[in-house]
């Protein structure tokens, strides 16, 4: 559907490797897939998610969500 590429490694990464990696991660080359934002009080909840395999990426728990935009 979209004209995109998946990459990824079974490997686990070499440390000459590392700091090119966070390159490419603050230059936005390579994007985490967030599948939502959640209070870190609903973790419980997010664990479930993961466990009923219902996330599609990462759950991010944030500590104080209104201090976050």
């Amino acid at each position: 559907m979209k004209n995109a590429s998946i990459h990824g490694s079974f490997a686990l990464i070499q440390p000459q490797d590392f700091d090119q990696i966070l390159q490419h991660f603050a230059q936005g080359i390579f994007q985490p897939v967030i599948d939502s934002v959640l209070p870190l009080q609903e973790a419980s909840f997010a664990h479930e998610r993961i466990e009923a395999k219902q996330a599609f990426g990462k759950i991010i728990l944030v500590p104080n969500p209104e201090h976050h935009g």
